[in-house]
């Protein structure tokens, strides 16, 4: 990690009640600015709370900015836009155009800035399923509170994308911007994001150079796990020299096809004494990540091409054996009410291995010419 110990602090997030109660509790709090941008808003009985929030904040001479993403923020209601402009806030959408050449490029970072002394970033959607659905349990997933002096690195990180949508607006919020703010606590902590286009893959870089220099354990759950050669090189060497590796997958998915193309690498996992878990208890969407007992990643990312080379990612890389130690009591948890994934049972999971076979390969060649339109389309708007 190439970022030395700052005066910040950082607390694990779940989704739920608690994590919407959080963010009505420092929008409150506000003074100067309130940075907002998020994948998924759907304006709901839940979400409600956080909308009059922002609102109220506008009203009171804070200035508001959100920017939601066109494609996942698609369901969020005219009328509670109107609401929020109404009422002083800016809001904005990203690749407000939608067509089909902007499908490999979305903004799939969740990150709440509050007066550059607080922040919250993660995987954590805004909608009712995702914290509090009526009938089943939220859905599996994780963001972190971070206060002091790395929030000011996490809005140099999303600056400019702001500066973007609003452009001289942002004048307003100048003078508080550059604020350094200092935690009593002191930990090894790093803003890292992922911008192919931006010539930014942190995330990416990261997780490959914990899992090369890993000793005793790896830990990872992720969602839409659809990895590339170097980081099965990279798992498949560090179990070769005795580290424990630790898959944790859902075992059913908002998105069908993208949890079975994962499948396609279970019997190269359990070849390579990769232990693989399965939560069945809800929709899992986390990314979260412990390499021995020391080194956690939590945020946006997942671990595929279009995370890496479309999306705009970020995650927060934490050193720190407090922060660790319960992570890994929330893995613990999870594993204890996984199913592991065995060679006795793979068959039931895995199923017709050709059509997984096929879905790979498909799934793979879409992003591609997903991407392939976005970055010909950015040339020609470039020239």
């Amino acid at each position: 990690m190439n970022s030395l110990t700052n005066k910040s602090d950082v607390t694990l997030l779940k989704n739920g009640k608690k994590f919407i109660e959080l963010h009505q509790e420092l929008i409150d709090q506000a003074k100067h600015f309130i940075l907002l941008h998020t994948y998924i808003f759907k304006d709901d009985e839940v979400t409600s709370i956080i909308i009059s929030s922002l609102a109220n904040a506008a009203k009171r001479g804070v200035r508001v900015f959100i920017i939601l993403d066109s494609y996942g923020s698609q369901d969020f209601s005219l009328q509670s836009q109107n609401f929020l402009t109404k009422n002083g806030v800016e809001l904005s959408f990203f690749n407000k155009n939608f067509i089909f050449t902007s499908l490999g490029r979305r903004l799939h970072q969740k990150v709440l800035i509050i007066d550059n002394i607080k922040s919250i970033v993660g995987g954590i959607n805004y909608a009712k399923e995702f914290n509090l659905p009526s009938q089943i349990n939220p859905w599996l997933d994780y963001s972190c509170l971070i206060e002091g002096e790395e929030v000011h690195r996490i809005l140099k990180k999303v600056y400019p994308l702001y500066r973007k949508a609003f452009q001289s607006k942002l004048k307003m919020i100048t003078p508080f911007k550059d604020l350094i703010h200092y935690s009593q606590k002191s930990i090894i902590i790093k803003t890292n994001e992922n911008n192919w286009m931006g010539y930014k893959q942190e995330i990416y870089k990261s997780y490959l150079s914990a899992i090369k220099s890993s000793k005793s354990e790896i830990t990872i759950l992720a969602t839409y796990f659809i990895p590339g050669k170097k980081l099965l090189k990279y798992l498949r060497q560090a179990s070769q020299r005795g580290v424990k590796v630790k898959l944790i997958f859902g075992a059913f998915s908002d998105q069908k096809i993208a949890s079975l193309t994962s499948n396609y690498f279970y019997q190269w996992y359990l070849e390579n004494q990769i232990e693989i878990y399965e939560w069945d208890e809800s929709i899992m969407h986390g990314k979260l990540a412990l390499i021995d007992s020391r080194w956690v990643t939590v945020g946006s990312y997942n671990h595929n091409f279009l995370s890496r080379y479309g999306n705009l990612e970020l995650n927060i890389e934490v050193i720190n054996n407090d922060f660790a130690n319960i992570v890994q009591q929330e893995f613990e948890q999870i594993i204890n009410n996984s199913n592991q994934i065995t060679c006795s049972n793979i068959s039931a999971t895995v199923g017709n291995k050709f059509i997984i076979k096929m879905l790979y390969f498909t799934v793979n060649l879409i992003t591609f010419l997903s991407l392939l339109f976005v970055y010909q389309r950015n040339e020609t708007d470039d020239s």
